[in-house]
């Protein structure tokens, strides 16, 4: 019977998926690639008939016709990536670079909270810094909750994933979301997020189910506070196409009493379906550049080209993302995947994060510089800053815990043991001539009684009983 029924459901939701499919594509196509139009520059040819001036859309490639949004206008295609031997060694190096300084970032924070646990609570009681970290456990438990069951689950995960793309198309300088331009940023955004993350939480399941555990999926709609800050710490620094990594769900699988390296697979599993799809999303880039080179009638253009923006602008956000969230993840501090790699075995994990940074360098933070000419990189920058920021705030830390206790915790002074209390007779009475004599350090105590005397084994040395006294007879009569 309950066999039946998830068949039964199962088939609804393959139906309800279809449907939904369909209706996106007619919305995609009728409004002509949810305003696409309005982003393209369509050739115009003017010519006289009868007298009258007429305008006729010309004949033109997609190519030149269709350009990149402004927000990922930076962000190469596979066939802008540069070749250049210093751009390549360059990246290599910086590659092999950070993965060693994030090795050591995450090998002195596990070694500083293992070793000082103590001088840290401490020195948090000792500043007042355990009073005022109630908006930070407030806000643990607000991003541990989740939405996992109920009708209104569905609902849920579509106005998360909506929410990220609204926030993450502020990213773009000078769009206005309530135009068609707009509209289609965030949706193309929104999409991209919910697919990226959604793909990894499913690969992670599947991955569960082979080894008969428990896993349950959550929405956590507490993270989009994370969005909206490094959101506005990438208009603040003025990163292109800027910080689009989030959380909006995630897998609980219950893996109590596994070994680590369980934990790393589902780690990679999740960090390899993510890099999978977003290759994809860069492949359908290729794809449509490569197919751009025909060159089309006006009527064609008309119709081809707004649902060609849009597909241009889903593979470069899909891209984007992707990428982005496998560097991220990969960084072996907090609650991330690289963290459970990199606790299993560091050398899997330096080998994982090294070709994902020098993806992330070549495309994203230093497509085309040169040796020094990377700190000319604001991206390249950016993180260069921060990860010095890491490694001063680990040594002042661990200077603080190694040279300096803090008040409640330096060690008290050893003073002498109390002298003991003035000589008092034991049946009381008046003092003796001039006063009890005085106390002396070390106290004299009388010398303990002898033990009494036990008799030698056998009797010997015992002195012998007394004679009896002499018998006397009464008198005779």
């Amino acid at each position: 019977m309950f066999g039946c029924l998830n068949k039964l459901s199962t088939l609804a939701i393959l139906f309800f998926g279809l449907g939904s499919a369909v209706m996106v594509g007619v919305i995609v196509v009728s409004t002509n690639g949810l305003g696409g139009s309005e982003l393209i520059d369509l050739p115009v040819v003017r010519q006289r008939v009868g007298g009258e001036l007429i305008e006729e859309t010309g004949s033109a490639t997609l190519n030149e016709v269709v350009e990149k949004r402004e927000m990922f206008a930076k962000v190469p295609l596979p066939s802008e990536v540069s070749t250049d031997e210093d751009v390549v060694v360059t990246n290599t190096s910086l590659a092999i670079i950070f993965a060693l300084l994030f090795g050591l970032l995450s090998t002195m924070l596990n070694n500083l909270v293992r070793n000082y646990e103590k001088e840290l609570e401490a020195w948090l009681v000792y500043l007042y810094l355990d009073k005022i970290f109630w908006p930070l456990r407030a806000l643990k438990f607000l991003v541990s909750q989740d939405v996992r069951r109920g009708c209104l689950g569905g609902v849920v995960i579509i106005v998360v994933f909506a929410l990220y793309g609204i926030i993450f198309a502020f990213l773009e300088p000078g769009t206005s979301l309530l135009s068609p331009e707009g509209i289609q940023l965030a949706i193309v955004l929104a999409a991209s997020v919910g697919l990226i993350s959604l793909a990894g939480d499913v690969a992670q399941r599947q991955v569960a189910r082979f080894w008969r555990k428990t896993s349950r999926f959550g929405i956590y709609p507490a993270n989009l506070g994370f969005a909206i800050i490094t959101t506005l710490f990438s208009r603040l620094v003025g990163i292109s196409p800027g910080i689009l990594f989030g959380t909006p769900g995630g897998v609980d699988v219950d893996m109590e009493d596994e070994p680590r390296a369980r934990d790393a697979i589902l780690a990679l599993t999740t960090i390899g379906v993510v890099i999978f799809f977003g290759a994809l999303g860069w492949g359908l880039t290729a794809l449509i550049h490569e197919s751009g080179k025909q060159t089309l009638s006006g009527d064609q253009l008309e119709f081809v080209a707004p649902l060609t923006q849009l597909g241009l602008a889903l593979g470069l956000a899909l891209f984007v993302v992707g990428l982005e969230t496998a560097f991220f993840e990969m960084v072996p501090l907090s609650l991330t995947a690289g963290t459970q790699i990199f606790r299993w075995n560091p050398l899997v994990w330096g080998a994982g994060f090294a070709p994902v940074f020098f993806a992330f360098a070549h495309t994203l933070l230093n497509p085309q510089g040169e040796y020094l000419q990377v700190f000319e990189q604001t991206p390249m920058v950016v993180l260069t800053v921060v990860v010095g920021l890491l490694f001063a705030t680990l040594v002042t830390f661990w200077v603080l815990f190694r040279f300096f206790d803090p008040p409640n915790m330096r060690r008290r002074p050893v003073y002498a043991p109390a002298p003991p209390p003035p000589y008092q007779q034991p049946y009381g009475g008046y003092p003796p001539q001039g006063g009890y004599p005085p106390p002396q350090y070390p106290p004299q105590y009388p010398p303990a009684p002898a033990p009494p005397q036990v008799p030698p084994q056998g009797g010997q040395n015992y002195p012998p009983p007394p004679a009896p006294p002499p018998r006397r007879d009464p008198p005779a009569h």
